[in-house]
């Protein structure tokens, strides 16, 4: 915070909060959702210095975060498992809800990757997500150029190189899939 020695405004509390994901205040999960529909202006956080504006704003993330569960739910549902190297993960193609769908995903594998190809950068965007201690993902993320936290990271690929190419291909697969594809 810009202000050593003065507490921090509630909703950069807040802020700290989920960017740390550590959800250990109040309603967190709430602001947060509404919180990511403000445009990136100092003028419009400050409003949240506002009590009534801060709890107007849980409010609407609550029905905000009911929605955006019930649609990474659906996503997680169609998540792949892959190989890499000896880890098992769960692969799925996603733009949005990125962290949130890694969060769930890695719970029941070694670690979640979600990608997505971004039409302007002409590239695939790659997030790792770990939630066991045994992986650190950015180790992974810097074989690709990438880089980031023990449970958090990332990668670019370029346009040539789909993110599915990374892994190994499973047996099964092999024996369906016609040369080339996966």
């Amino acid at each position: 915070f810009f202000h050593p020695g003065k507490e921090p405004p509630k909703f950069v509390q807040y802020i700290e909060d989920r960017d740390l994901w550590k959800w250990e205040l109040p309603y967190s999960k709430e602001f947060s959702a509404a919180f990511d529909m403000v445009p990136w202006d100092f003028h419009e956080y400050e409003k949240f210095e506002d009590d009534s504006v801060f709890d107007d704003a849980v409010k609407r993330g609550s029905y905000i975060l009911a929605y955006s569960k019930t649609v990474i739910k659906k996503i997680c549902d169609k998540a792949v498992s892959r190989k890499f190297d000896d880890y098992d993960v769960m692969v799925v193609n996603s733009s949005h809800w990125m962290s949130e769908i890694g969060s769930s995903l890695a719970k029941d594998c070694d670690f979640a990757m979600i990608w997505y190809y971004d039409h302007d950068e002409k590239n695939y965007k790659c997030s790792l997500r770990a939630f066991h201690d045994t992986i650190d993902v950015s180790e992974i993320a810097k074989k690709f150029g990438g880089g980031g936290h023990r449970k958090a990271a990332g990668f670019v690929l370029e346009k040539s190189k789909h993110p599915d190419s990374i892994f190994i291909r499973h047996v099964e697969e092999e024996s369906i899939l016609p040369d080339g594809e996966f």
